[in-house]
């Protein structure tokens, strides 16, 4: 089988410019909430896995654990505001 290469992108820009929109609008859906606010102040990795049935959401400390989250877990303004919040991963 054959290595997809995964590629890393910055998307940056002052508060309220429409980062968000714009990664949802990559993927084609939305998978990150939109505000007029600070919404995804932590940083976020998206990974595109067409093999992914639903998408999963993991949880990145400054301690170097991971776990995935369960679905009533995912709320970006809770994890934003979490000190111990590294990143956070979506696959999907």
């Amino acid at each position: 089988m054959r290595k997809i290469p995964e590629y890393e992108v910055a998307v940056l820009a002052t508060v309220s410019n429409g980062k968000t929109t714009f990664i949802n609008a990559l993927l084609g859906k939305n998978v990150l909430p939109t505000q007029n606010m600070a919404c995804t102040a932590k940083l976020v990795k998206i990974k595109d896995n067409d093999r992914v049935k639903q998408m999963k959401v993991m949880l990145e400390k400054f301690d170097g654990s991971t776990r995935r989250l369960k679905e009533q877990e995912i709320d970006f303004q809770k994890l934003n505001s979490d000190k111990n919040v590294k990143s956070i991963i979506i696959e999907d």
